[in-house]
């Protein structure tokens, strides 16, 4: 579980028995150490790379910076993330996204194409369900979580492959029981990891399993891990797609307006608001943010299920009231757009 949980040794593990899975990546301790990885990296790939660092541990894309190009690019980005720890390990639910102590800071080849949850079941090593749930590309430079769709419009092929590897890795880490999220990309050198995480997925994904597939995740993981038989769902019967409401200015709300007439349109399961007139929140353009809320979109196809998403979202306005007095108004579908993997 450690091992999981803990980007580095999850690598340097897979490395060692899944060299086929395997990307370069170093630990930093210093801006200097930084630079040289950079340096590195580029050399054993033999040509011109981006990197992405981050916390070696922690959840929800906290401290990640991207697109980063040059040794110069990479000391800053240390510095940054540095600092971005060394201040959010004081806040009082830093524990909750185990960064309540400064866990180190890593860098990797940045991957490029799909980005996915691997949702698995295992009992005994044995693999008892795998499901894929796609990811929209985060915007950049701010590595920001936006979504998940089921079923995944990658091709079959491709999800059997994911599916084959994230047991593979869960396996080369000792995990043999329970449930596992495992955030992986398919690039064009085939499955690579993002990371391991010895639970269920989080944010929505238990509920939009269960809706898709029939397959209750808690339910199933407490079964799997006493070797008792479960309930396998069934295939899929709907497209669902959840996406979270993301937060354009840091500011205090003053208004959310539509939100009934959202939830009034044919496909909308639900829209809940985790803000609140009143609150204050954090722009996703910042190193921690607040997401507003979140919508589930379901239709016969990926194509309508999309478009009744997005209406829905666009209908919802949020007003924002920032420190210096401006006033900003927002659609629930900001930074949001039709992708279909």
């Amino acid at each position: 579980t450690a091992a999981a949980h803990t980007k580095s040794i999850a690598r340097k593990i897979i490395a060692e028995k899944l060299p086929e899975y395997a990307t370069p990546y170093a630990i930093v301790k210093t801006p200097a150490e930084a630079r040289a990885a950079f340096d590195n990296i580029r050399a054993q790939m033999g040509r011109d790379v981006k990197v992405v660092m981050k916390p070696i541990h922690g959840g929800g894309s906290q401290g990640v910076k991207v697109d980063i190009a040059s040794p110069a690019e990479a000391a800053a980005a240390y510095a940054e993330i540095d600092s971005f720890l060394l201040e959010f390990q004081k806040r009082p639910d830093a524990g909750f996204e185990m960064l309540d102590t400064h866990p180190g800071i890593m860098m990797e080849l940045m991957l490029e194409g799909p980005e996915v949850d691997v949702e698995i079941g295992k009992s005994q090593d044995k693999l008892l369900w795998g499901k894929i749930l796609d990811n929209a590309p985060m915007d950049r430079p701010n590595a920001v979580e936006k979504n998940i769709a089921t079923p995944s419009q990658l091709p079959a092929a491709a999800q059997a492959a994911l599916i084959e590897a994230a047991s593979k890795m869960v396996s080369a880490l000792g995990l043999e029981f329970g449930n596992f999220h495992v955030e992986m990309m398919m690039t064009p050198e085939g499955p690579r990891l993002l990371e391991v995480n010895a639970r269920m997925g989080g944010a929505t994904v238990a509920k939009v399993v269960r809706r898709v597939y029939g397959l209750d995740l808690i339910d199933s993981g407490i079964r799997a891990l006493f070797g008792l038989e479960i309930d396998p769902g069934h295939e899929p019967d709907v497209f669902l797609e959840c996406r979270f409401i993301i937060p354009q200015v840091t500011g205090t709300i003053e208004a959310i307006e539509g939100l009934e007439e959202a939830k009034a349109l044919a496909g909308v399961d639900e829209i809940p608001f985790f803000k609140k007139v009143g609150d204050r929140q954090i722009a996703a353009t910042e190193d921690t943010f607040d997401y507003i809320g979140y919508i589930h979109g379901a239709g016969k196809d990926y194509s309508e299920t999309i478009e009744r998403t997005l209406a829905a979202l666009k209908m919802i306005r949020i007003k924002i009231r920032k420190a210096d007095g401006t006033l900003v108004e927002q659609g629930a579908d900001f930074s949001h757009t039709p992708v279909n993997m």
